[in-house]
């Protein structure tokens, strides 16, 4: 196809055209002649062409912008990308659609657990020392032992002399659940002194002794459940 309006627009001038830039008498040729309209239409199309080839060919690959997001690298190299970056809206999209992306991937917070009811503070069970029993003929006393009671456990204590002014405390407890009651620390105490320490064996039995016959206070504290305290036990024979 000739051109309609001669001369033909040259080559500077269609891509002055391709630009923008083109001067009025050649938008107005361009207007007139469909050979050199043709010429202008088909540079456009090799430059889309062009463009679509070489899209972002100076980008750096989407793993190196992740390493530098994440802030895998050092030196002149995080500086360079951190140019490209500031200078190119297409690495600045993906960067954000990663940081986007990794927050979604984020675990939800794991809720940290309630605390604990802190379990009220149950003290010490206090014995309640039973009337002593008159059993006529034992051990030529007329008295039999003395019997306490502290919840389900029974305690019976018998106090036996052991020279003058000294005694030693023989004791059998009785409960259901013996089991807990076995290995359990005992003490005496007189004045709040520690006068005599044992353990319970798995019998339930336990002795004390010798100590003065003085009036005297028996802990004891199991492996489970709650202490027992047995005060003012008249320790004499």
């Amino acid at each position: 196809m000739q051109c309609s309006a001669p001369p033909p627009l040259t080559d500077d001038q269609i891509s002055a055209a391709l630009d923008g830039e083109a001067d009025p008498d050649v938008r107005l040729h361009l207007a007139q002649c469909a050979s050199c309209a043709a010429r202008l239409a088909e540079a456009q199309r090799i430059e889309r062409g062009l463009g679509a080839s070489l899209h972002r060919w100076d980008c750096p690959a989407p793993q190196r912008l992740s390493d530098y997001h994440l802030g895998g690298m050092s030196g002149e190299e995080d500086r360079a990308f951190a140019r490209h970056v500031t200078g190119c809206a297409s690495c600045r999209q993906e960067i954000e659609d990663l940081r986007v992306f990794l927050q979604a991937e984020e675990p939800p917070p794991i809720a940290a657990a309630p605390p604990a009811p802190r379990q009220p503070w149950r003290g010490p069970l206090i014995g309640r020392l039973l009337p002593r029993a008159l059993v006529p003929g034992l051990r030529g006393s007329g008295a039999g032992p003395l019997r306490a009671e502290a919840g389900d456990t029974t305690i019976f204590l018998d106090v036996r002399p052991s020279g003058a002014g000294v005694v030693v405390l023989h004791c059998q407890v009785e409960d259901e659940d013996l089991d807990r009651w076995t290995g359990a620390l005992v003490e005496l105490r007189q004045g709040g002194a520690l006068r005599a320490t044992a353990e319970i064996d798995d019998l339930g039995t336990f002795s004390c002794g010798p100590v003065p016959a003085a009036r005297s206070d028996l802990r004891m504290v199991p492996l489970r459940g709650r202490m027992i305290v047995l005060e003012g036990l008249e320790l004499s024979a």
